[in-house]
């Protein structure tokens, strides 16, 4: 599949992140949770679904974790207030390539990569390019549709680095944890912006000090913010890209 652009996207929306040291696969996770845990199905065909599992197996794997669970949210009280940066692995330069995995393009809503990325092109001085399939490990950030762990509905992973910089990354989206509840659109697109967030160096924040794609819990209403990173967040960005 050349491309994974697609128009017709049915949907609704929610969203959240909260830090917690959890270990699995290769290393600590920052998680964030969401909903109650159902049955769920990834809705690929096997034979899709083993080329997924296949992708995912040839990625060795580093330690960086950033994942998406939603378990409620982390309510900081008090005025709005500056995040330190970065608190995960800065990419290793200003653009941001990205590719799909076999089992990303074929899964419910490709497009909400292309969201995220766009998100990141448009709003700072970084740039983002599609490179189409996934099949070089130098390629900044691969996609990947699976069935993640318990009521976890998204993560990232640094996987290749170099000295304190991440080479390339996984971003991993579980489409049916994210659509338990409304607006499943507006609810992946936070998600995704938010994973995309960790590969550029922020960690999880609470709204008292940031009202944007990288807090914990739900979307408190379909405004754009919630779907877009900060002010703040853009400045620093900015100021090392």
């Amino acid at each position: 599949m050349n491309t994974a652009i697609i128009c017709s996207r049915g949907g609704k929306a929610h969203r959240s992140h909260i830090m917690t040291n959890v270990h699995d696969r290769n290393g600590p996770f920052n998680v964030d949770n969401v909903s109650p845990p159902r049955a769920r199905n990834s809705g690929l065909p096997e034979s899709t679904a083993q080329i997924v599992e296949e992708e995912y197996m040839l990625r060795t794997r580093i330690a960086f974790i950033a994942v998406v669970v939603l378990v409620g949210s982390l309510l900081v009280p008090g005025q709005a207030m500056a995040t330190t940066y970065p608190e995960t692995r800065l990419p290793d330069n200003g653009n941001h390539d990205y590719c799909f995995t076999s089992g990303f393009a074929n899964s419910r809503d490709p497009y909400t990569a292309h969201y995220a990325m766009r998100t990141l092109d448009s709003t700072t001085d970084m740039t983002s390019t599609y490179v189409g399939a996934c099949n070089n490990n130098n390629t900044d950030i691969w996609w990947f549709a699976l069935d993640l762990a318990g009521t976890v509905r998204g993560e990232w992973q640094c996987i290749i680095t170099s000295s304190t910089r991440c080479n390339s990354a996984d971003v991993r989206i579980d489409f049916d944890q994210i659509d338990i509840g409304d607006n499943d659109i507006a609810d992946r697109d936070k998600t995704s912006v938010h994973e995309i967030g960790h590969s550029v160096g922020f960690g999880h924040h609470s709204p008292a000090a940031h009202d944007c794609a990288l807090v914990s819990g739900e979307l408190p209403s379909l405004d754009i913010k919630w779907r877009r990173y900060h002010a703040h967040d853009i400045a620093h960005i900015n100021a090392t890209f």
